[in-house]
């Protein structure tokens, strides 16, 4: 734009004053026509000599501008830490307060079950309310509220309430790259544990989760930190600790004098209890990339602590793999997850200490845009009666016309070693409105 604005101008002058210069030229010099033709030419390509380097020059200041613009950024960048670290802990560069509000969303969970004894039943079974937003520039909050609908009886329940650190306060010595979390949450006992419903492929959890901590997964109030391992190899590997007030079990009936007798004997433990009786739990986990396409995540995990309604310990190990694939070129259109998980606990009774294992593999296909198919396989002992075994048979489809919403029919066939045989069909609407923040991947 400017090197034609200077051309333009150069033109002007010479249309303008092209004329003078002639005339000029006649009287200064009295010669012949050819010397006037002669000298007018020098000073045509002594103008355009000048206005050429002109031009140069000014491209050269508009690159040296656009450097600098570019560098400006870069610049600002490097100075962000030194500016983010000397603000006081708690409070907004500048004294600024939080002005937006919190993301908040609704998601519900409609269901119809079909079971062995012709048994059929509409039920929401969960409707969950989500807060989640920027507490200030070193911390988040999250919070997940559900209605749960069991046996005809609504249930309020504060499924996760917590504040993350996103960064660790300077009195404390940990790394830079290390997240502390604190209030309720879904504890990082394995894979999918810390999945909400309806981010799961699947209508219900695995048998080996529900036998070990309950339809609802492990959630307990408490403490967790999570760093990154620095490594040679320049590997993610990722270390989480976290300190928990106990183990969930499985949900027992309510209104019932086995649900009672429960809470008063947990009332009595937590009365008792000490940090020894705190269960600490700890998972390793690395990811590695095969190519764009795939990848293959792996995960230990280890537990320890008193059972909620006594001083007795239990113990849990875990190992999970999960691998995805996903071409870049038909990412929304063509996936495929293989996830496994294997569970070992010893729970010790008093008299002796039952060993239970359980696992679960499950395969999801994305067909395209709309549909996917899974299957799922489970195996499960029992941890209170480890001779009593589950062995589940799963095959779901899913249909996903939005992201805010996800149908899924699912056909479930359970052997039991100890009762009849179940078998259970489930259709499930999960839909979405707000803006709800992205899980764990």
């Amino acid at each position: 734009m400017t090197k034609k604005l200077i051309w333009m101008t150069f033109m002007l002058l010479i249309t303008t004053f092209f004329p003078v210069f002639v005339s000029a030229a006649g009287e200064d010099t009295g010669g012949s026509l050819q010397e006037q033709i002669d000298a007018l030419k020098k000073d045509f390509a002594d103008m355009k000599s000048y206005y050429e380097q002109r031009i140069q020059d000014l491209e050269r200041q508009v690159n040296e501008l656009k450097a600098a613009g570019t560098a400006a950024p870069e610049q600002a960048e490097e100075a962000a830490p030194e500016e983010f670290t000397a603000a006081p802990y708690g409070i907004s560069p500048g004294g600024l307060s939080q002005t937006t509000n919190p993301d908040i969303s609704v998601i519900g969970d409609f269901r119809l079950s079909y079971d062995q004894d012709g048994d059929k039943q509409f039920s929401l079974s969960e409707m969950e309310l989500s807060l989640q937003g920027a507490v200030d520039p070193y911390s988040r909050a999250d919070f997940f509220t559900a209605l749960h609908e069991h046996e005809g009886n609504i249930e309020a329940e504060l499924e996760e309430g917590y504040i993350t650190l996103l960064q660790p306060p300077r009195f404390l010595p940990l790394p830079r790259n290390t997240t502390l979390k604190f209030g309720k949450f879904l504890a990082a006992a394995g894979k999918t544990n810390r999945f909400h419903p309806h981010s799961l492929f699947y209508a219900d959890r695995p048998l080996v989760l529900t036998n070990l901590f309950g339809h609802h997964g492990f959630a307990e109030a408490g403490v967790s930190l999570s760093t990154l391992i620095p490594n040679p190899a320049d590997r993610y590997i990722n270390f989480e600790f976290e300190v928990l007030n106990k183990f969930s079990e499985p949900h027992v009936h309510a209104h019932s004098e086995t649900e009672e007798e429960h809470h008063e004997e947990e009332e009595v433990a937590a009365s008792q209890r000490s940090f020894r009786d705190w269960v600490y739990l700890g998972r390793l986990s690395t990811f590695h990339e095969f190519s764009d396409n795939s990848n293959l995540e792996l995960g230990l995990t280890a537990a320890t602590g008193k059972n909620p309604s006594s001083r007795l310990r239990t113990n849990i190990q875990g190992f999970d793999f999960t691998y995805r694939w996903k071409p870049l070129e038909t990412a929304l259109y063509k996936a495929f997850t293989w996830q496994n998980e294997f569970f070992l606990a010893q729970k010790d009774t008093g008299e002796t200490t039952n060993k239970s294992f359980g696992w679960y593999s499950m395969g999801h296909w994305q067909l395209d845009r709309e549909w996917a198919l899974g299957v799922r396989y489970d195996r499960s002992e029992l941890p209170d009666h480890p001779d009593n075994r589950d062995t589940g048979y799963s095959l779901f489809v899913n249909f996903l016309p939005t992201e805010f919403t996800r149908y899924t029919l699912q056909y479930k066939h359970t052997d039991k070693n100890y009762a009849e045989d179940d078998d259970l069909f489930l259709f499930q609407i999960n839909f979405n409105i707000g803006t709800h923040g992205a899980h764990s991947f």
